[in-house]
């Protein structure tokens, strides 16, 4: 994904005349406007494979909540704001319409990135998604993932996870 972005973004020239008749007579006016967008599309298709994957990984552990407010608030709320401004009012048109998506697209996969990095408190207890194994996560399942993985007992004196979305 990530070089097929680089292709498109680099040769977008050569990329978009595969697409298209270049002996029409419109094909000057049209070449410029389908340059733009491939660029924009090649952004818009990095952040959708990150925030796909994301969105997945949340679905495996069974968080649908989060994937679900995400695409309500930014992409039908942010992004659709963004894309008829800009593409409207603004009078960017298509190039406008499609700026809206991978605002809405960069904004989401910023999101996720934060979770996976452990800001908001959850820190260097974050496991997936900023899922802590603290203490009250031991207690209740018996034993910790550290230990089920290398038959060593957990460590003692582990901070106790500060993630709000984990506490109980």
């Amino acid at each position: 994904m990530a070089v097929m972005t680089v292709v498109i973004v680099f040769i977008t020239g050569p990329f978009s005349r595969i697409f298209m008749d270049v002996d029409t007579p419109d094909a000057d006016q049209v070449l410029p406007l389908a340059q733009s967008l491939l660029v924009l599309a090649a952004l818009f298709q990095l952040g959708d494979g990150v925030q796909a994957v994301a969105a997945g990984a949340l679905r495996g552990v069974n968080d649908t909540k989060v994937p679900m407010l995400n695409a309500v608030v930014t992409f039908w709320g942010l992004g659709a704001a963004v894309s008829l401004g800009l593409g409207f009012p603004g009078g960017m048109e298509t190039q406008g319409v499609w700026i809206g998506f991978v605002v809405s697209l960069t904004v989401v996969v910023s999101y996720y990135l934060g979770m996976t990095s452990g800001i908001g408190g959850a820190g260097r207890n974050a496991g997936l998604f900023g899922r802590c194994m603290g203490a009250a996560d031991r207690k209740q399942s018996g034993s910790s993932y550290n230990e089920s993985v290398s038959g060593r007992a957990p460590r003692t004196g582990a901070p106790e996870c500060a993630h709000p979305r984990t506490r109980r």
